[in-house]
C-alpha cells in the first residue's frame, strides 16, 4: 500500500506514484486500487507505450478517464512533445 500524502473524508486520494502525483478515487476496483498498492496502473501497458512514444511525440490521450497514463506521456515525450 502506497503512503498517501492527502485523503479527504469522501473518496479521493493523493499519493506520490511511480510517474508522478495521482489524485484517484480510492473506491475504484480496478485503476484506484492498483494505485492504492502498487503506485502505477497497468505497467505492461506502459512497456509498450516505451516502445511506441519517443522524444518530441504528440500523443492524444482519449477517454483518459483519471489520466492513469498522461504522466507517462509526458516524460516519454520529453518538454518539446505534446500530450
Amino acid at each position: 500500500m502506497m503512503k498517501k500524502i492527502l485523503e479527504d473524508n469522501g473518496f479521493n486520494c493523493l499519493i506520490k506514484a511511480r510517474y508522478g502525483y495521482v489524485l484517484y478515487n480510492k473506491n475504484d476496483t480496478y485503476v484506484g486500487q492498483s494505485f492504492d498498492r502498487y503506485g502505477e496502473f497497468s505497467e505492461g501497458e506502459v512497456q509498450l507505450f516505451r516502445q511506441l512514444c519517443q522524444e518530441n511525440d504528440i500523443v492524444v490521450d482519449v477517454g483518459a478517464n483519471i489520466g492513469a497514463h498522461t504522466l507517462v506521456f509526458s516524460q516519454l515525450v520529453g518538454e518539446k512533445g505534446r500530450v
